[in-house]
């Protein structure tokens, strides 16, 4: 249980042809995954230097301008809890994203 290692994303059909013993298993597999995943991203992104996390950040203000342009809420996706759990790694946010949105206008 929990092993990460055999985790493979099922169809909806082959879900459904799970028991229930053998989808609570999977479902464990795969929230095992997912947080490995998360601490990897994590691990690289922290690696990253100011500039490469600049550029990085840079995608969010073209994102928020491709919404905008489409008619859509630019905003929509960057809410208080998405801005206080990228805190919690990366202090110094409020920076990165401010010089990213400048790049992102050029």
């Amino acid at each position: 249980m929990g092993n990460s290692d055999n985790y493979k994303i099922l169809t909806y059909e082959e879900e459904m042809k799970l028991s229930k013993q053998e989808f609570m298993d999977y479902e464990q597999r795969a929230q095992a995954y997912f947080r490995s995943k998360r601490t990897e991203i994590a691990r690289g992104y922290a690696e990253k230097t100011h500039e490469e996390k600049t550029n990085y950040r840079t995608e969010l203000g073209r994102q928020m301008r491709w919404q905008a342009e489409s008619g859509l809420d630019p905003y929509a996706a960057y809410t208080a809890e998405w801005r206080e759990n990228l805190l919690r790694f990366e202090p110094d946010l409020d920076n990165l994203i401010r010089e990213a949105f400048v790049r992102s206008l050029n």
